[in-house]
């Protein structure tokens, strides 16, 4: 016998978070097709060029928390 979808989805909850994150992951994959994963790789790009950028001195890191009250006083 088949399970429902909420049987799925309560079962899946009571995994870890990485896991959930993997089978995320996943779905997102199959329902977006190859464009999610150029766009994931172009990502990984960016966040390689930002990474160089800092270790190179041309940027200065920002604390998560001044990001956040940055971009919410931005917003106003």
């Amino acid at each position: 016998m088949s399970k429902s979808i909420d049987e799925i989805s309560d079962e899946l909850l009571t995994l870890p978070v990485e896991a959930r994150a993997q089978i995320a992951h996943k779905l997102i994959l199959c329902l977006e097709g190859e464009d999610i994963a150029e766009i994931e790789s172009s990502w990984i790009k960016e966040a390689k060029r930002r990474t160089q950028e800092l270790k190179d001195g041309k940027v200065r890191g920002v604390l998560a928390k001044d990001a956040i009250r940055i971009a919410r006083e931005s917003q106003r």
